[in-house]
């Protein structure tokens, strides 16, 4: 398939473009229409190229009309902790694969990425991007969601944003599927080879029912030594979950973006974050 060519930013095409996403955000019948239809774009942004689809998921339609990721602060942290290190990376609701992509170019020799996505649509945009950057090798997809036991689940989908689609079904407005549900623990049998053990988790909600069980039950050579997660929607988790990271020494190192970064009490890793923030 060939790539769609992105849309020069000075043009009055795109100007009115970004106005029209916009302008629709408490139109949901016409934003569904225009998400069906907008074409796909690819952009280069920090060496990196990816094919977006502004009309499905926010954090594209920040990179196509910003010029730069919606949580780049974040990701300079991640990116700073990892640099040619050899990491094990979990990339808990991975999307359309931004985050893989950009720290397994980063992440040193002899890293493994593992990218968590139970939708069809996100693993599809998700192997074109890997395509596109050369890290098919590093990035191992399983589509799944994570939870407490193997089985099945429903992914409740947000139809203007895919990445907002969830397990919780208040999150969404276009429908549902049934999707595999799989169990952290089984992912990490190889956690002691790697120097680093890196978790990102932005799965709308429901972090605490992927994570809650795995950090129960698995020894202490498969903990993350940092963790992110998204805690925009901490008020829904267990109120077991922030008290187990707190007895597991997790520490928070930085907050923005609707995203709060763990180390376990580490100091040289809490520089780095520091470092990583700063230079974001």
């Amino acid at each position: 398939m060939a790539l769609s060519p992105t849309i020069p930013r000075q043009t009055l095409q795109f100007r009115f473009s970004r106005w029209l996403f916009w302008a629709l955000q408490d139109r949901p019948s016409l934003r569904t229409l225009v998400a069906r239809f907008w074409p796909s774009v690819t952009v280069s942004r920090a060496g990196l190229r990816l094919r977006l689809y502004p009309g499905r998921n926010y954090q594209d339609r920040i990179l196509w009309s910003s010029g730069d990721f919606s949580e780049k602060r974040s990701m300079a942290a991640l990116l700073e902790a990892v640099r040619g290190r050899k990491t094990l990376i979990l990339d808990i609701g991975a999307n359309s694969g931004m985050y893989s992509v950009t720290l397994a170019r980063a992440a040193g020799e002899g890293s493994e990425i593992h990218a968590f996505e139970p939708n069809p649509v996100l693993q599809r945009q998700l192997r074109e991007n890997l395509a596109l950057n050369g890290v098919t090798d590093k990035v191992t997809l399983h589509g799944v969601a994570l939870g407490a036991a193997d089985g099945d689940t429903t992914l409740h989908i947000h139809g203007w944003n895919l990445g907002q689609s969830s397990l919780r079904p208040e999150r969404a407005d276009a429908g549902a599927i049934d999707v595999p549900m799989r169990r952290l623990n089984g992912y990490l049998a190889d956690a002691a080879r790697f120097d680093l053990i890196v978790a990102k988790v932005d799965i709308e909600g429901v972090e605490d029912v992927a994570l809650l069980p795995f950090l129960n039950e698995a020894p202490e050579s498969h903990l993350p030594d940092i963790l992110l997660l998204e805690t925009e929607h901490q008020s829904l988790w267990n109120p077991a979950f922030p008290a187990r990271l707190a007895a597991l020494g997790y520490r928070e190192r930085f907050s923005d973006e609707g995203n709060t970064i763990f180390d376990r009490d580490r100091s040289a890793l809490g520089e780095t974050l520091k470092k990583g923030t700063a230079g974001a």
